[in-house]
């Protein structure tokens, strides 16, 4: 068979590329949105391009989303004390290279990928992941040493907090392409990188994505098999076990529950300097400001100036000015750009869960979406990079398959 590289191929061949490359190097995840970029704009067919996007209701909402982020810099006071400051020199700066930039996966993905390709973007991420696990796992068992990373915490490409949600993710993506394999070799060998990914989840120190993963296999078990109250009680007491297990087995994860009873405890005698006393003061401090300022926030360019100075006011505690986020999605939403942007974040959620999917991708979305939704009560992951075009990445081909459903219906 002659293989032709089309403008559309080599679009759909970089949105492969990018999949791969995602979980591995924030460098090369970034250059291989840049040629997709350069690429989608070549191909052209800009009027079939706006009529897809403007029918898709979830992209709309997200432009709306990002452009009131935007528009927040209206009313900072300065474009250059924003939580970004330590990495960017003014907010126009972070929302181009970090919000503009990261979510163009998305109409790329979405008016041009190839029904034919889907599977290929898939695989990528997923042999990425594996890459990934294999690299942690030769960090872990002491035979990689790869860039000072302890075997204590072998997260070898990323923070271990956003690579517990990148496991937690691969996770469910593997437990739907296991229920369509047909042939017994391969549903062995997804069967092997789901346990090694589970393990694997827990062998770091990322809390963040452990409980995601918890609460997301209560709602993944609870709507793949529809059988009510059964369902939960058996994800609630496999997950437990799950915990459980892996309290006794996982040295780093033994002492990171400790730590967290630690931290909860001595936050109750009024101790903050803990990882959650942080956690709790910065609500406190944070919430203080937003009674002044609830519908707006106060801008997308001023959050972190204007909580430092109260949190100094308060604690005489520098620490706080090292925070480089709020440790909380939500509250940095709200921070930056207010109740209205609270709204439009919960309309995006709301349109992304009710695209109507086929079966097995509306059941790895919607787990997809949890783990997004609990993993934003201890981390900003819109600001992190890795996190929002992994975001991107597979909401967009949820919306490609509603768009698609769409346009056959009214045929």
């Amino acid at each position: 068979m002659k293989f032709t590289l089309t403008r559309s191929t080599a679009v759909n061949l970089s949105l492969v590329f990018f999949a791969f490359v995602l979980p591995i190097s924030k460098a090369l995840s970034n250059a291989a949105l840049a040629l997709a970029i350069t690429l989608w704009i070549v191909e052209g067919d800009w009027k079939r391009k706006y009529d897809i996007l403007r029918r898709c209701k979830p992209f709309v909402v997200f432009v709306l989303f990002l452009g009131w982020l935007a528009l927040s810099m209206l009313w900072s006071e300065t474009l250059t004390g924003g939580f970004w400051s330590s990495h960017y020199r003014s907010a126009p700066e972070f929302f181009l290279r970090n919000y503009l930039f990261n979510f163009m996966i998305v109409p790329i993905l979405l008016t041009s990928l190839r029904k034919s390709y889907i599977s290929y973007v898939v695989s990528a991420f997923l042999s990425a992941m594996f890459l990934s696990e294999l690299f942690s796992w030769g960090i872990f068992l002491g035979w990689i040493h790869y860039k000072d990373i302890p075997p204590s915490d072998p997260s070898p490409f990323m923070h271990h907090s956003l690579y517990s949600i990148f496991l937690a993710v691969t996770i469910f993506l593997l437990a739907e392409k296991f229920r369509k394999l047909q042939r017994n070799a391969y549903r062995v060998f997804v069967a092997l990188f789901m346990l090694s990914a589970l393990i694997n989840l827990f062998l770091n120190g990322g809390r963040l994505g452990q409980i995601a993963f918890f609460v997301a296999l209560v709602v993944y078990t609870t709507v793949r098999y529809r059988t009510g109250c059964r369902a939960v009680l058996f994800a609630v007491v496999f997950g437990m076990g799950i915990f459980g297990t892996a309290y006794k087995a996982s040295p780093i994860f033994h002492q990171r529950v400790d730590l967290a009873f630690d931290s909860i405890r001595k936050w109750g005698q009024g101790d903050y300097a803990t990882s959650w006393g942080i956690r709790a003061k910065t609500i406190e401090i944070s919430t203080e400001i937003l009674k002044e300022h609830p519908m707006l926030g106060v801008g997308m360019g001023d959050a972190r100036r204007v909580f430092k100075a109260l949190a100094w006011e308060k604690t005489h505690n520098g620490f706080f000015n090292m925070l480089r986020h709020l440790h909380n999605g939500y509250l940095q939403i709200w921070m930056d750009a207010g109740l209205v942007g609270l709204f439009l974040f919960a309309m995006l959620m709301f349109t992304l869960f009710k695209m109507r999917l086929p079966e097995g991708y509306r059941n790895f979305l919607i787990a997809f979406l949890t783990v997004y939704l609990v993993g934003f009560v201890g981390e900003p992951l819109f600001v992190n990079r890795q996190p929002f075009m992994l975001f991107g990445l597979f909401v967009a081909m949820g919306m490609w398959y509603d768009v698609r459903r769409k346009s056959e219906e009214e045929r």
